[in-house]
């Protein structure tokens, strides 16, 4: 008999276990039921078995593409990590004559924590890369800070330069970013040697690699010969500068692009534009 009524007792005891449970399931059910409509509006509705398991695992969430996001934070959620970056810089555009400086790598952080507002909409805004500059006399555009809230803001980077007939000016760092590499100008009746600065690196990635001029810069039908220099480094890596063939890498997570290049290849005067530089990005995490 005593062993039925601790048998009894065990079972009446998990039961209860399991009310708990259940119950605990209906309050955050009930809690986050009416924040579905309000992100249905958004460029990235959630569903509501996407937002009651988020609440009680934890989650990560990524953008690596340039735009407006709405984040729904759970209604027992009251900090983030945040691992983040502005957009980098677009590098200049190169001719025979002008060379171009790459781009700098946007203002990072890495898991950087912060207090949020159960059941509040977290606005976030990935920053755009700036373009690069054209071929010819022609700077890269800036890079689009990216924007948490009212948490942080992290700053793009800037432009490289195109200079006539002379190094190109890689961008200055902004913040922790990092920055461009001076462009390389060779003119024409020198020979070729040598090569463009690399870019700096930034809080993670690596700056982006310069890059030797190729063309005819003696002899008949000679003109000069230039090369970009590589863009600064971010959470990612600046891409590599470019000359009259080419080259260029494309950056990653925030690293500027790189410089443009030009020279006379193959009986043909040949120039390239500047890398555009990477987009912003953002990591949330919470539940950790």
């Amino acid at each position: 008999m005593s062993g039925r009524n601790k048998t009894y007792v065990a079972q009446e005891e998990t039961l209860l276990e399991v009310r708990d449970k259940i119950d605990n399931i209906r309050a955050i059910t009930n809690n986050n039921f009416n924040l579905i409509n309000s992100t249905l509006d958004s460029d990235n509705p959630v569903p509501l078995d996407t937002i009651i398991l988020q609440a009680v695992v934890g989650n990560i969430f990524e953008y690596a593409t340039a735009g407006d996001y709405i984040l729904q934070i759970p209604a027992i959620v009251s900090k983030i990590k945040v691992t983040a970056c502005g957009a980098g810089g677009g590098g200049g555009g190169g001719g025979l004559t002008t060379s171009a400086g790459g781009g700098g790598g946007g203002e990072a952080i890495v898991d950087a924590e912060y207090a949020v507002m159960p059941q509040s909409q977290l606005h976030i805004k990935v920053g755009a890369g700036g373009q690069g500059g054209a071929t010819g006399l022609n700077n890269g555009e800036a890079g689009n800070p990216t924007v948490i809230g009212d948490l942080v803001t992290l700053r793009g980077g800037l432009g490289g330069t195109s200079v006539s007939q002379s190094a190109g000016l890689g961008a200055q760092a902004i913040g922790n970013g990092g920055a461009g590499g001076n462009g390389l100008y060779i003119p024409k009746g020198t020979e070729i040697s040598g090569m463009s600065n690399a870019g700096t690196k930034g809080l993670v990635g690596n700056g982006g690699a310069g890059i030797t001029p190729q063309g005819n810069t003696t002899g008949s039908y000679s003109n000069g010969a230039t090369s970009g220099g590589g863009g600064g480094g971010s959470l990612g890596n600046g891409g590599k500068g470019k000359n009259g063939n080419g080259g260029g890498t494309v950056p990653t997570k925030g690293g500027g692009g790189g410089g443009g290049g030009g020279g006379y290849i193959a009986s043909q005067n040949k120039s390239t534009a500047g890398t555009a530089g990477a987009p912003g990005y953002v990591k949330i995490t919470w539940g950790y």
